[in-house]
């Protein structure tokens, strides 16, 4: 009987539109104007959101390196006076706003259990965040940036569907306190040759934090195209 050959690194590289489904905020949390962001700056007004991943086998798991930015732009148009970072910006009058979100992380995952044809994998993450969230008019201007670590709960899985496809997700979350983060992945992929993959599937990321500094909650969905290379 053959044996079989032991996993090999892989880059993963991910590609898609942003959709946003929420995304409201009062800076500083305790004391700014509740803001609509999603209304201000439109549904899909950005950049399409790409990241890549690099995940190395060894032999009791795997380790994954991860760089995730996201970089939402617009214009809109306040409704009523409001005030960002103790700024007040007028009503009526043309707004560009931007929401950037890039996140790098760390993982390790080894195997848990396998259940209903999935192979499935647990671990952890740590997540480090570098935030804006920033308001500009003609005369007045106003940014929130921020930065800091997360540790997350990973969960991955696996589906053989056929000898050349599979089912897979990817799973990075943690709930509780006084916010939460959800990223969840799911793709369908099929080898291209030994040393590629290509997949198609969606995305969904949400959470935010309620804080005296920050309030700030998000949800947004992007549908995928993936690529593996195998090294």
């Amino acid at each position: 009987m053959d044996t079989p050959l032991p996993p090999r690194p892989a880059i993963i590289a991910e590609y898609g539109p942003v959709y946003t489904l929420r995304n409201v905020a009062r800076i500083p949390g305790d004391g700014g104007t509740y803001l609509n962001l999603r209304n201000l700056i439109g549904r899909n007004e950005a950049s399409n959101a790409s990241r890549v991943q690099i995940e190395v086998p060894i032999r009791k798991g795997t380790f994954r390196l991860y760089y995730a930015p996201l970089s939402i732009h617009g214009q809109g148009s306040l409704g009523d006076a409001s005030t960002f970072k103790d700024v007040t910006f007028a009503a009526g009058v043309p707004t560009d706003a931007l929401y950037e979100f890039r996140s790098y992380r760390f993982t390790y995952r080894k195997p848990w259990k396998t259940t209903a044809g999935w192979q499935l994998e647990l671990g952890g993450t740590m997540k480090v965040r570098d935030a804006t969230i920033s308001l500009s008019q003609p005369t007045v201007s106003a940014a929130e940036a921020n930065i800091g670590w997360v540790p997350l709960v990973h969960i991955a899985g696996k589906k053989q569907l056929s000898p050349r496809s599979t089912m897979t997700f990817d799973l990075d979350a943690l709930g509780g306190g006084p916010g939460r983060a959800i990223d969840l992945g799911v793709r369908a992929n099929y080898a291209i040759g030994n040393d590629y993959t290509a997949g198609i599937g969606v995305r969904t990321i949400e959470g935010g934090a309620d804080v005296d500094r920050v309030f700030n909650f998000a949800w947004f969905a992007t549908p995928v195209l993936t690529f593996t290379r195998l090294l």
